[in-house]
């Protein structure tokens, strides 16, 4: 077995599904951007929390999360995807990809939570 099979073992096991979304920049014939958000993939992923913070201010709390998000090998994930976790729904939080490390047997990246988007 392989170090990247052992990533895929593990995964399959400890792993959920989500979806990696990526956003995607387009424009009208009249120049008027119409970006969205394109499905780029459904892998298999393990999320752990790395860290978090709170700090309050005059607009209310902030609460920050960050986590790291373990990916099988050859996964395409870049800076500011999001990756959307099983059972995800428009307004769900989601994790937004902040930096990305691609290793010989898989592909981390950092994220933060975010209030997901209308879909």
């Amino acid at each position: 077995m392989t170090i990247s099979q052992d990533t895929d073992a593990i995964l399959s096991v400890w792993g959920s599904v989500g979806t990696l979304v990526r956003k995607s920049a387009t424009f009208s014939d009249t120049g008027k951007d119409t970006s969205g958000w394109a499905t780029m993939a459904s892998p298999r992923v393990d999320i752990q929390a790395s860290g978090g913070q709170a700090s309050r201010s005059p607009g209310g709390e902030v609460i920050l999360t960050t986590h790291v998000l373990i990916f099988p090998a050859g996964t395409d994930v870049r800076g500011n995807d999001r990756f959307q976790p099983s059972g995800w729904v428009a307004g769900d939080d989601e994790h937004d990809i902040i930096g990305v490390s691609i290793e010989t047997d898989h592909v981390s990246a950092t994220s933060v939570m975010v209030r997901g988007h209308g879909g």
